[in-house]
């Protein structure tokens, strides 16, 4: 019999399951290919611009790298969560252009999105766009990629810092026929690997847990994760997003979460383990136990056993409640979830209040 291996990153009982139930703690560098769940969506035309400087959170004419936006209801509210990148500096896009209308000379932009949404962000695109002149298409030939933890690739190809949080990496979107110029050491990681990695950053991405239509901009961190520029002129839903901003009032964020079995000890520290052999059910709510209360959040998904909730923070984020006393919050039978706010979260608040007082 071989001798027994020992994986420091996953604990015994992950082990005695099937190993497609757990992925591994992320590695301190990696890449992964998010083709499966992001769809690249074109704009290109002389007027590609102008359109999307009006329908984004974005500030669009500066751009020269990717950055992070969204498209917003005339309400406000989220409808997609997206990249945006600057295509026309690349000399891989424009050796791939093989029409003439519209020109390579003309802006072209990449829209990066889940991709369960592209559909109806194509026709978002198309509601919007009247007598602009751009085509929109999805686009198949190209990949997206996060690395992390290794050198980034030149400023000639397509690429965007992501800077939803401290030390997330770079976004690279490439021919779909090649894959990134990355050290040889560097570890390719499964898409479930990278969801773990951006839960434990407390990142949302796409439309379960930004849902769709209903998602505030600040809630669902957009403004801490850098998509919003409070600077910029009119968009559609800018009113709304402006207004939350200058009043400075919000009374529910998305953040990550750990659950446990109810009947041991909360966690103190947010840390990827073994989970608790099942999940919550999806947009089920958070309660506190043992009452019959209002609801406290709302669980939006997760792996193992860590995951990200829409918390109301003067309930589930204050780790002490009244005089002294401790509160656990349940969410499904027997299964208790214990929210953490992260540092970036606190740096980025500061950040937003020296914004209002300018």
């Amino acid at each position: 019999m071989p001798p027994r291996v020992r994986i420091p990153y996953i604990c015994s009982p992950c082990l005695r399951r099937p190993y497609s139930t757990l992925p591994p703690y992320p590695p301190p560098s990696g890449a992964t290919k998010l083709t499966p769940t992001r769809q690249l969506i074109s704009v290109h035309g002389i007027d590609a611009t102008k359109f999307l400087q009006g329908l984004t959170t974005t500030n669009i004419p500066p751009l020269t790298t990717g950055a992070y936006s969204a498209f917003l209801t005339p309400q406000g509210r989220v409808l997609f969560d997206v990249f945006i990148y600057p295509t026309n500096r690349s000399p891989a896009w424009r050796a791939s252009l093989s029409h003439t209308h519209p020109s390579p000379d003309d802006p072209c932009y990449f829209i990066e999105c889940d991709t369960a949404s592209a559909p109806r962000l194509l026709a978002h695109l198309t509601r919007y766009k009247l007598r602009s002149k751009f085509v929109a298409r999805a686009i198949d030939e190209w990949s997206t990629w996060s690395t992390w933890g290794c050198p980034c690739p030149t400023t000639s190809e397509i690429t965007a810092l992501d800077n939803r949080a401290p030390g997330l990496g770079t976004r690279l979107v490439i021919p779909a026929d090649t894959t990134p110029t990355i050290p040889a050491d560097v570890p390719t990681c499964d898409a479930e690997t990278y969801r773990v990695r951006r839960i434990l950053n407390g990142v949302p991405e796409g439309q379960r847990e930004i849902v769709e239509g209903v998602a505030l901009p600040a809630e669902s961190c957009i403004d801490y994760m850098r998509g919003v520029d409070f600077a910029k002129g009119c968009y559609v839903g800018q009113e709304l997003t402006v207004r939350t901003h200058h009043r400075g009032v919000v009374r529910k964020r998305i953040l990550p979460v750990q659950v446990y079995t109810l009947g041991t000890e909360p966690p103190e520290v947010l840390s990827y383990g073994c989970g608790v052999g099942r999940m919550p059910e999806y947009l089920q709510d958070v309660k506190a136990v043992g009452t019959a209360g209002r609801s406290a959040g709302r669980w939006l998904g997760g792996v193992g056993d860590v995951g990200l909730a829409l918390c109301r923070l003067e309930l589930m984020a204050a780790a002490v409640v009244g005089a002294g006393e401790r509160r656990e919050w349940g969410v499904g039978e027997g299964m208790g979830v214990r929210a953490f706010v992260p540092e970036w979260h606190l740096a980025r608040a500061r950040e937003r209040e020296l914004e209002r007082e300018r």
